[in-house]
């Protein structure tokens, strides 16, 4: 509410100023009427500031840099076309005899009044439209400024909607303490908020959930969170948007999409896949190493027990099928990785293994 008086004071105090200044402190000074047009006009320069100001929120800086350089931009290619006309007009102009470079130049300046405003606006819009439309495509500034370190990156990690619902990624970020920033393109949060409004109870709360994080990661202090607010040129669906947004920023995707980390990989972005990032970071253990395990179930073999690391690798125990519900120690004696995960086999400790047959 407070914010909104600031900015209803501004337009106000715009206006007001011009008037004064055009009224009271000009010479000669401007009539009751062109004074009132004067404050209209600066009133409402002030709304569409404002309006600006609303429009690009977080990404106001950034925009407004983006709108200086067009400008300048446009006032130089104004200044080089004005110059070129003038260049055709100066043969046309005929003052008579006499020295009178002062007058010709004059001359000159009255012929091209009338489209030097013409010229001006019309590039400044040309050049502000091109730069705000391939500002990220071209680099024309730097996307993400924070004046502070850069990271070893520079691109920073794209989060899809998939690591997002999946949840763990907050708890990677605060662990690993990540300096990376963390990217989640506008098309990204529109799609978990399509999910939460789902009438499916299922996708209703994995849309929640990841809006959840969303929230959670920007409350983190120590991230370097930015939400994308720019349009991806070249993509219509969000995967691919993702891939051409990491390809535009230099940055690396984070995803849990098989099929969607198949495709940035064969355009040549970096992807940071959570579920392998998971199984890297669990335990090993060698053969013969020893461990307490609480056996949860009965295996489908028999005489085995099953039980489960922290991690969630399942560990089949040779023997233990009347242990189920206890808390037995063993020896790991190999391990297995399959397409569904890693599995872990073990024997009690203090138990010799089998002797193998003799053939």
């Amino acid at each position: 509410m407070l914010l909104k008086a600031v900015r209803l004071a501004f337009v106000i105090l715009a206006g007001v100023a011009a008037w004064y200044v055009t009224s009271r402190l000009t010479s000669p000074p401007a009539t009751s009427r062109e004074s009132l047009l004067y404050a209209l006009a600066a009133a409402a320069a002030a709304a569409a500031l404002v309006g600006v100001d609303i429009a690009f929120r977080q990404q106001f800086l950034r925009s407004f840099v983006s709108v200086a350089f067009g400008v300048t931009l446009g006032i130089l290619v104004a200044a080089i076309l004005l110059a070129l006309l003038a260049a055709l007009l100066w043969p046309t102009i005929d003052i008579g005899e006499g020295p009178g470079l002062g007058k010709e130049i004059k001359e000159l300046i009255k012929l091209l009044q009338p489209v030097i405003p013409i010229v001006t606006l019309t590039s400044c819009y040309l050049a502000v439209s091109v730069v705000l439309r391939t500002k990220d495509e071209f680099r024309f500034i730097v996307p993400y400024v924070d004046f502070a370190e850069q990271s070893s990156t520079g691109g920073g990690i794209i989060l899809d909607s998939s690591v997002l619902i999946d949840g763990r990624i907050v708890q990677i970020a605060e662990k690993l303490m990540l300096t990376d920033p963390l990217i989640i393109p506008r098309a990204v949060v529109a799609e978990m908020q399509r999910l939460a409004d789902s009438p499916e109870r299922l996708l209703r709360e994995r849309g929640r959930r990841g809006l959840d994080e969303v929230a959670r990661l920007q409350a983190m202090p120590r991230l370097r969170v930015r939400l994308f607010e720019g349009d991806i040129p070249g993509a219509a669906a969000v995967d691919a948007k993702l891939v051409r947004l990491a390809q535009i920023l230099k940055a690396r995707l984070a995803t849990n999409d098989f099929n969607l980390a198949k495709v940035a990989r064969i355009e040549k972005v970096d992807v940071i896949s959570i579920n392998e990032l998971a199984v890297g970071l669990r335990v090993t253990y060698l053969p013969g190493e020893q461990l307490t395990l609480r056996i949860v179930r009965a295996g489908e073999q028999r005489g085995q027990g099953l039980g489960y690391l922290d991690d969630g690798t399942m560990v089949v125990v040779e023997e233990a099928r009347e242990s189920v519900g206890q808390d037995v120690r063993v020896v790991i004696t190999n391990s297995l990785q399959t397409a569904a995960g890693r599995m872990i086999f073990a024997r009690k400790a203090g138990e010799e293994p089998p002797a193998k047959g003799k053939g």
